[in-house]
Formats: C-alpha cells, sequence, structure tokens
C-alpha cells in the first residue's frame, strides 16, 4: 500500500523536473594566467525516487488487453534479451526507448603488441534516447524546489 502512495504523490507533480541550486568551486585563470578557486552557482535535478517496474505497470494509461502480470512478465523477459544482446556486443534499438549499446574503455598502452582484453579496464552500458523522447525533453518543465521549505518527516 506504501507503494501506492508514493505513485499518487508522484502524479501531483509529475509534469515537471524539480532542481535545487548548488554552489560549486571551479578553477579559472586569474590575470596572471594561474587557476585561482572561485565560487560559481548552477542547478542539478532534484535525486527523486525511481519508478518501478511494477508501479509503471500499475499506471492506468495502458489501454491495453493484456494482464498487469503479462506486461510485468513482458518486460521482465524483455530486460533479460536486452541484456543477452548487449553481452554479445550489439546495439539494442528499443522502438520508441532508444538504443542499448556496450560501451568500454581500456588503458592506455605503448605498444599495439600490448594492447588485448586485459587492457580493458571499464564496461558499462550506454543509451541513447529516441528522436520522441529527445523531442519531449527539449520541451520539459521546470520547477525550484527550495529544499529550505521542505518539511521533514
Amino acid at each position: 500500500m506504501q507503494s501506492k502512495n508514493k505513485h499518487i504523490e508522484r502524479k501531483k507533480d509529475m509534469s515537471f523536473i524539480h532542481y535545487i541550486k548548488i554552489k560549486k568551486a571551479v578553477y579559472v585563470p586569474n590575470s596572471e594566467g594561474q587557476s585561482v578557486k572561485e565560487d560559481r552557482y548552477t542547478v542539478r535535478k532534484f535525486p527523486s525516487d525511481a519508478i518501478t517496474l511494477e508501479d509503471l505497470v500499475n499506471e492506468d494509461v495502458w489501454g491495453s488487453t493484456f494482464t498487469k502480470a503479462d506486461m510485468l512478465n513482458f518486460f521482465k523477459n524483455m530486460a533479460k534479451q536486452i541484456t543477452n544482446q548487449v553481452l554479445t556486443g550489439k546495439n539494442v534499438k528499443f522502438y520508441d526507448i532508444g538504443i542499448f549499446s556496450p560501451r568500454i574503455k581500456s588503458k592506455a598502452v605503448t605498444s599495439l603488441d600490448d594492447l588485448d582484453s586485459d587492457a580493458i579496464k571499464d564496461v558499462k552500458v550506454g543509451y541513447l534516447p529516441s528522436m520522441e523522447i529527445r523531442k519531449a525533453l527539449k520541451k520539459a518543465k521546470f520547477k525550484f524546489l527550495d529544499l529550505n521549505k521542505i518539511k521533514h518527516v
């Protein structure tokens, strides 16, 4: 039941991306060309809880003849298939969601003969949003979240 309450609360303000203002130190060159530490201000997206697959399937916007259990099972199996394909080095274009791609980083070596799979130091999955998602993000609305005015429970 608690998940449902969070779900309802999320819907109240779901048309905005909440942001906060932060201060950060940056190094900028002064008139003598030396780096000097200065405070600058910027914004960051306010961290929010991730919506679970179960919550997403429970949204009343699907208009589908599939049961919620069928949809949940479909998405869980699709996640396994995307993982399997990415592990074989393939890019996976997932309809209007985007493209998932394996990404690797390696350490630099001085000779091509020294370059092999042992040089790989990081493996991640990259995500390129679809054109539809990128267009939607260009229309995003933002709302400042004043952390000083939030009631702490």
